[in-house]
């Protein structure tokens, strides 16, 4: 899906690169690339869209943790008041692609608050996905392997193993057993690994 998805919007990149702009897309930081898709959306130039933004979070995430998660939030809080709040507008509600990639965004960030904001973003996907019942808002083991490395990186040994846990169960319960892949197992190992807690071999 993603590298599709990227190529088709890289081809994009270019062809208003070479129609309205004299900057190359691919040499602006994620924040000035969002700056000016929201130029060119004003203007009626271009229309974006929530995979759009789902590709630059995951660019985003190379940037400093402050910058990152603070465009993260920043294209999500954009992203819902242009769906006008309405978990049905396909354009712009945040899908799941787009949750995860929150979720790893702060995840990844180490900040104080960063298990909070990913356990907070995750809700958010159950939430919508109960009201909706729409495919791209469904719960898939991408999104839970982020919630348990973001808890095994940033709250401490016993919270994380016991979240794990947790989301292990449920994962299981919830998701198509044709997702938890090869793929799948090796983050959950990764994540009680990064928990270092002393039961974390016996989970």
């Amino acid at each position: 899906w993603k590298k599709n998805q990227s190529s088709a919007i890289t081809k994009e990149f270019r062809r208003l690169e070479r129609r309205y702009s004299t900057e190359q897309f691919g040499k602006l930081s994620p924040t000035a690339v969002v700056e000016k898709l929201k130029q060119y959306e004003k203007s009626g130039l271009f229309q974006t869209n929530v995979i759009l933004y789902g590709i630059i979070l995951n660019v985003n995430r190379s940037d400093t943790p402050e910058n990152s998660t603070e465009l993260a939030d920043n294209i999500y809080n954009d992203l819902w008041k242009l769906s006008s709040l309405d978990p049905s507008n396909r354009r712009f509600h945040p899908n799941e692609v787009v949750v995860t990639e929150l979720i790893s965004t702060w995840g990844e960030s180490g900040l104080p608050n960063a298990a909070e904001k990913a356990e907070h973003y995750f809700s958010l996907l159950k939430t919508w996905y109960v009201e909706t019942n729409r495919k791209d808002l469904s719960l898939s083991a991408r999104a839970y392997c982020a919630v348990m490395e973001a808890q095994a990186r940033n709250s401490s040994p016993c919270v994380a193993l016991e979240r794990i846990q947790v989301l292990w169960k449920e994962m299981k319960a919830t998701v198509k057993s044709s997702q938890l892949s090869t793929t799948t197992y090796n983050r959950a190992l990764k994540a009680l690994t990064l928990c270092e807690h002393e039961k974390s071999t016996d989970a």
